[in-house]
Formats: C-alpha cells, sequence, structure tokens
C-alpha cells in the first residue's frame, strides 16, 4: 500500500519531486562541496564548467592533439567499449590509444575526427564523427559518454555503433 505525500514534520518533508520548482534547488545542493564531501566524485561541476570542459575536450579530439586531450583526463581514467570485453586504464594508456588512431603516419590511423556536444543519461557527451582516407565525408563512429569529476574526464564509455545517432538526433554524416 503507497504511503500517502507529502509527509511533513518540523524538519523533513518528503513530497514527489517538482522539476520546475525544485530543479534550482538540487543544482545548488548538488554544487555544494560541503554536502557533497561523502559522495563519490564530490560536488558536481556547474553547467558553465561542463560545458568548457565538453568543449576543450571536442576540440582536443578534432586536432588530434594527444598532449590536449591527456591534460583533461584524470590519472586514473578508465575507458570501457560496451558490449565489447575492452577497457583501458590510466591517462597514458588512453593518450596511446588515441595517439595510434589520430597518427596519418600510422598503419592504425583510423582517419579525421570531427565531434558533436550532446548528453546521454544526464551526463555530457561526444559525438564521433570520422573521416577516412580518401572519403568526403565524415561518418558517425560512436559516442562518448563523460563521467566528470571537478575539470577532469575520470570515466569515457565509448558505445561504438553509428546506428545510436538516430536515437539522439544526430545525422549519419556531417
Amino acid at each position: 500500500m503507497p504511503i500517502p505525500l507529502p509527509i511533513e514534520t518540523e524538519r523533513l518533508l518528503v513530497r514527489p519531486f517538482a522539476p520546475d520548482s525544485d530543479a534550482g534547488a538540487m543544482a545548488e545542493v548538488y554544487g555544494d562541496s560541503e554536502v557533497m564531501r561523502f559522495i563519490p566524485g564530490g560536488a558536481l561541476a556547474d553547467e558553465e564548467a561542463v560545458r568548457a570542459l565538453l568543449e576543450r575536450y571536442m576540440d582536443a579530439t578534432d586536432r588530434a592533439d594527444v598532449t590536449a586531450l591527456s591534460a583533461l583526463l584524470r590519472e586514473e581514467v578508465r575507458l570501457t567499449m560496451p558490449p565489447y570485453p575492452t577497457w583501458f586504464q590510466g591517462r597514458d594508456e588512453i593518450a596511446n590509444v588515441f595517439a595510434l588512431a589520430t597518427n596519418p603516419n600510422l598503419p592504425t590511423y583510423q582517419g579525421q575526427f570531427r565531434t558533436v556536444a550532446t548528453a546521454a543519461n544526464m551526463q555530457p557527451a561526444v559525438a564521433a564523427y570520422v573521416r577516412r582516407p580518401g572519403d568526403s565525408e565524415y561518418r558517425a563512429l560512436g559516442l562518448d559518454v563523460l563521467r566528470l569529476e571537478g575539470d577532469l574526464v575520470i570515466e569515457i564509455t565509448r558505445f561504438v555503433n553509428a546506428d545510436l545517432f538516430a536515437t539522439f538526433g544526430l545525422p549519419p554524416t556531417i
């Protein structure tokens, strides 16, 4: 039997979440480092800081700048690629994988990348497109969902599936 809401005491009010009136208060609580000190990852960055980090991540990817990308990753960052049983652990390992994919002088070169900002599961995400050697268009490649802590990326979940782009309202080519 459901408990009737609201429940109110002198110090507590339990009621359904009201997005229009509660969103600002939730952002304030989640952004307060004192309140969030016991939560893994700590206080969430404000929207402007998240946007700036996302833009730096996209710029580094688009320019194939391994040094700039590395600077955005926490030392113990992890990259997973579900459903594949593949993962990379640590800033140096992920930087090496990125360098192998973006260096046109290596046989592992994938092509030039272009990225578009999006979001997935209430987290910032980047849709990656690649223009392979000989192609004239950038084609959908995959989606990086980023978990942030402060001003660094602490986890990348990469979905290498171009079919996902339609779900996010993204074109198959740019």
